[in-house]
């Protein structure tokens, strides 16, 4: 609340704009099998968005990288696809070679 309304409408669009491109990503990524989400997209997108700006504001504060490196390793785990499953483009470009 500290900035003036016009440049907090512009932070808002920045935020709107990664999120949605975040949400697009996740949703080709799920698709192709390279991700697997426990929510719609949009969601996904908005807690990883949250927990990204959350963990570097706590990085800025305390000089504390792990806490980042942390949140960032907790994120890639909650939409690893299965280990035992092939992502989709693996096994499409596989049966394409034969």
């Amino acid at each position: 609340m500290a900035l003036p309304p016009q440049i907090r409408e512009r932070v808002a669009i920045f935020f709107e704009d990664h999120q949605t491109w975040l949400a697009r990503i996740l949703e080709r990524g799920a698709q192709r099998g390279e991700f697997k989400l426990s929510a719609p997209p949009t969601r996904i997108a908005r807690m990883i968005f949250g927990a990204l700006q959350g963990a570097l504001i706590v990085k800025r504060t305390t000089g504390d990288m792990a806490q980042l490196k942390d949140v960032i390793l907790a994120l890639k785990a909650q939409i690893a696809p299965d280990r035992g499953a092939k992502p989709a483009r693996a096994v499409e470009r596989r049966r394409l070679r034969q």
